[in-house]
């Protein structure tokens, strides 16, 4: 009976110290991700991985094509998914090895990447039809003057092909001569083209950049607006960028470089730089750099570098780099915080570097830093997420049973991360008649070696002795230090000491005395005269255990 004891016993360590390396492939290739862009190319996807998801990777940079793009379909899928992607346009090969990921070329991977480029080299030197044709097609969508412009340009290169043609005619020339002269004006021709071409394209894609506002190019050192369009820029006022601006009901311009206030609201056409205050609310149309302040309400469009205050919400459509404080609620609608969130109800953000805090609720995606609220969610923090409720997707979470040196059962469900945690519990006891109790507490845990760890434990419980519920004072403090050993992902076992501290003004009609009956050999015990609220207080404290599972 004592071998087949031992021999379960090899078998249980044997198992927990290898399937966890075995199914850690599995749980890192199967991990969801979501990313931030539908096509990149495979250098900024393993930069992102790397960066974002702290995935180990190794390559070679000089065999790998790291400038090749990859499109990704659908944008959320596991991790194995989008190398199965990866392999399937660039034939590259990957492969788990020593806790990372190893990718590999393949002589397809390589013809690939030598079709690309000689693909890339041609596509450089277009005919001068295909360059005339492309310069067309662009001309039609540009504006009049780009219009303009490039017919132009293709006026004069077709001048400069007719002059070619009549010298050739005109003049004995020997063949040699003829053919290079031909060429060259070809060649300069294509290159005048390419130009016309490039010139436009690049104007056709800043055009086409998705912004919020546009620029005003008219400056002033200073305006004043009693209610748009009664100011001193008129209706002209969203055209300009201003200096100084101060505006008494409403004022709409187009930007500011300095300082603006207003009695009511403030509107901004363009960017924000220097300082903006409002006893009701600011809204910006284009990227703010600087401080806003508001009564109510504050809007920026785009992306927001400085400092935000308002009495209600401050709302921004792109990234924020600063501090964001507001009596109700905060929105970052972009892909990055940096920085600080603090709110009397709500912060919601996508990708946190700094903290979170609000009176009741916090969301986001991914945290490195905190999470301070009454709920805290996200998919993963990295830092702690300090609350009642947390809800981290992918964070720790454990169902406990326990008992102990009093409570014959005690139940807890814990959530947030190993470096902190927080929990809800219940215990109950079973004598002549039942004792229960309900409480709340907060823990942290390390990694002392594979698969063992130590933590540390707080909790607090109202006790209720051999009734329904106690109204008086009957509260229960406990500190468990802990050694937790993991067999595997989702099962744990767990044996800590515990010290105990009782405070009741319990009154026990039976003995006639104050205090918990259920402590048996306190080490300590007192009885206090605190007022006539709490007629005597009695304290006791005791050393416990508890043992139990996680789940």
């Amino acid at each position: 009976m004592k071998l087949s004891k031992i021999a379960l016993l090899l078998l249980c360590l044997y198992a927990s110290l290898f399937s966890p390396l075995a199914a850690q492939q599995s749980d890192l290739l199967n991990q969801t991700l979501t990313l931030p862009f539908a096509e990149a190319s495979l250098k900024d996807f393993l930069q992102f991985l790397q960066k974002e998801h702290q995935v180990k990777i190794s390559y070679s940079d000089s065999y790998l094509p790291l400038q090749a793009k990859i499109r990704f379909e659908p944008q959320k899928a596991t991790l194995e998914n989008f190398f199965e992607q990866i392999s399937t346009q660039t034939g590259i090969e990957y492969k788990w090895l020593n806790k990372q990921i190893v990718l590999k070329t393949t002589p397809e991977s390589r013809k690939r990447q030598q079709d690309l480029e000689q693909k890339k080299q041609s596509d450089q030197k277009p005919t001068l039809q295909e360059s005339k044709a492309k310069a067309k097609n662009r001309s039609e969508t540009a504006s009049a003057s780009q219009k303009i412009e490039m017919e132009a340009a293709l006026e004069k290169e077709q001048r400069a092909d007719n002059q070619a043609d009549t010298e050739a005619n005109t003049q004995v020339q020997p063949l040699d001569t003829l053919t290079a002269t031909t060429e060259n004006k070809q060649q300069e021709s294509e290159s005048n083209a390419l130009d016309t071409l490039q010139e436009a394209a690049n104007q056709n894609a800043l055009d086409s950049l998705p912004t919020t506002a546009q620029t005003s190019a008219k400056e002033r050192p200073f305006q004043f607006s009693f209610f748009y369009p009664l100011a001193t820029n008129g209706v002209e006022s969203p055209q300009y960028t201003n200096r100084f601006s101060l505006n008494l009901l409403y004022g709409r311009n187009g930007g500011v470089k300095g300082f603006e206030a207003g009695a009511f609201v403030n509107t901004l056409r363009d960017s924000l730089q220097g300082f903006q205050a409002a006893s009701f609310t600011n809204v910006v149309s284009g990227s703010s750099k600087a401080f806003q302040a508001a009564g109510f309400l504050n809007v920026v469009k785009g992306s927001q570098n400085g400092f935000q205050a308002a009495g209600f919400a401050n709302i921004v459509g792109q990234n924020v780099k600063g501090l964001q404080a507001a009596g109700f609620l905060n929105i970052a609608g972009g892909d990055s915080l940096q920085g600080f969130q603090a709110a009397g109800f709500m912060n919601k953000a996508k990708y946190v570097r700094g903290v979170q805090a609000s009176g009741f609720i916090n969301i986001a995606k991914k945290v490195k830093g905190s999470q301070i609220g009454f709920i805290n969610i996200a998919d993963s923090v990295s830092g702690v997420a300090i609350g009642f409720i947390n809800i981290i997707k992918n964070g720790y979470t454990r169902f406990e049973v326990s008992t102990g040196d009093i409570w014959h059962t005690q139940i807890s469900y814990k959530a947030g991360v190993r470096k902190f945690y927080t929990f809800a519990t219940a215990a109950i006891r079973f004598d002549d008649q039942i004792s229960w109790a309900v409480g709340a507490g907060l823990g942290s845990q390390a990694r002392l070696m594979p698969h063992l760890y130590l933590g540390g434990e707080l909790l607090a419980m109202q006790v209720n002795e051999r009734r329904a519920w106690s109204d008086g004072l009957n509260t229960w403090l406990q500190f468990r230090p802990s050694l937790t050993y993991e067999f595997g992902k989702r099962f744990s076992v767990f044996a800590a000491p515990t010290l105990n501290l009782m405070l009741s003004n319990r009154y026990d009609n039976e003995t006639g005395k104050y205090g918990s009956s259920l402590p048996k050999n306190p080490f300590f015990e007192k009885n206090y005269e605190i007022d006539s609220w709490y007629e005597e207080l009695n304290m006791k404290a005791w050393v416990g255990f508890s043992v139990g599972i996680l789940l």
